[in-house]
């Protein structure tokens, strides 16, 4: 099983609720996004948001998601599924307007492959348009 996680990026001073500011430490994140592919049919992988837990993390709900335009090459820009491994948040927006992507996005940071190559404008992101109705289906 191949995996990539996603969790906030690290909060600055100036982000951090004024509880925790004054201490100087921000909680520990609860919960975290976890995707699942499916080597099989790429875009029928699974991602996951998950619960933090004693033992044993639990998946709350999951969602079919594909990856890239269907291609398992993780260091394909443009094309190619997300390299594995834990990714930090820089942003979510629920009417973003890219050049190709619309609507509710949360923008990974940039990740390196296997083999080196830098993978940039990575996403997760519904098919919805910036105006909420449903846009497009690529499959």
């Amino acid at each position: 099983m191949s995996v990539a996680t996603a969790q906030p990026a690290a909060a600055q001073p100036a982000e951090v609720a004024p509880a925790f500011a004054a201490k100087g430490k921000a909680k520990a994140p609860t919960h975290y996004l976890k995707f699942v592919k499916n080597k099989k049919s790429p875009t029928n992988s699974k991602l996951h948001l998950m619960k933090k837990g004693k033992k044993k993390d639990t998946s709350v709900v999951s969602w079919r998601a594909g990856s890239g335009n269907g291609s398992t090459n993780a260091c394909k820009p443009n094309a190619g599924w997300l390299p594995n491994g834990s990714y930090k948040i820089e942003f979510h927006k629920k009417n973003f307007n890219g050049s190709a992507i619309k609507g509710y996005v949360i923008k990974l940071q940039d990740k390196k492959c296997s083999n080196g190559t830098k993978r940039t404008e990575l996403f997760i992101h519904s098919e919805m348009q910036k105006n909420g109705k449903q846009g497009p289906i690529h499959r």
